[in-house]
């Protein structure tokens, strides 16, 4: 009986010495999760309760649909060394589906071909929930090597994260309206009619009949000054001549007498 006691003690220890540290916590998309720590992390469309990245797989106690329409078990997963540098994105779509509101345990193996060519899964030390991949990409493995986890998801090969995405939708639609406006406008109302070079031309000869007659007023109301008389004659020659229109002798007509 001793020894048998002495077994089941000696298994007990291997098994829980084989058993990996879980450190309940709690992290957001986009954050550095630990190796062999559980944690939940929430996207619009998935719970992805108690996952823990262990011994080359990452567990999934449940993964929840949180809506109410049936989707694919998606998600992506960046896998970080212990630089905090990306070796390897998981981008995962799977052939099951879940309804509205289910949940069901989960496992997804974390192979070699998920990782770039320097790396193994020994590198792995830390890993991150990227989003619940709505689009059900399966490719992409090492389109972020090397970058950190706040560098993921910046505009990289055309592509733009989440908030830029809603952005660009967001000018998009704002000009559909602006050009829907001004295509209702012209097609509709009068707004736009005769805008061609005819029309462009009246305007402007419009214009300068209103600025002619505005200058014609003002020369009417006030007219300039009477020009003077040009002369080259001194000064003393011109009283004598206007003292000659007076009738009056001067030195200039006892010089002619």
């Amino acid at each position: 009986m001793k020894r048998i006691g002495l077994w089941i003690m000696i298994g007990m220890c291997i098994l829980i010495g084989s058993t990996p540290k879980v450190k309940a916590a709690h992290y957001e998309v986009r954050e550095l999760i630990p190796i062999e720590v559980e944690t939940t992390v929430v996207t619009s469309v998935f719970s992805y309760k108690n996952l823990m990245y262990f011994d080359g797989k990452v567990q999934f106690a449940g993964i929840k649909n949180l809506t109410h329409e049936t989707h694919p078990v998606t998600i992506s997963i960046g896998l970080f060394n212990k630089d905090k540098k990306n070796i390897g994105t998981i981008n995962f779509c799977s052939a099951d589906t879940l309804d509205g509101k289910e949940e069901r345990a989960y496992v997804i193996r974390v192979g070699e071909e998920y990782l770039g060519t320097t790396s193994t899964i020994a590198d792995i030390k830390y890993i991150s929930i990227l989003g619940d991949n709505d689009k059900c990409r399966t490719s992409g493995s090492t389109e972020n090597l090397g970058q950190t986890v706040e560098e993921i998801g910046m505009a990289k090969n055309g592509q733009l994260d989440t908030k830029a995405s809603l952005l660009v939708n967001v000018m998009i639609v704002l000009g559909v309206i602006v050009v829907g406006i001004f295509l209702y406008s012209a097609l509709f109302t009068k707004s736009y009619q005769n805008m061609d070079g005819n029309q462009v031309r009246k305007g402007y000869n419009k214009i300068n009949k209103k600025m002619r007659e505005r200058r014609e007023a003002i020369l009417r109301n006030t007219p300039p000054p009477a020009p003077q008389p040009i002369t080259d004659k001194p000064e003393e020659i011109i009283q004598q001549e206007e003292q000659a229109k007076m009738g009056q002798e001067t030195d200039l007509h006892n010089l002619y007498k």
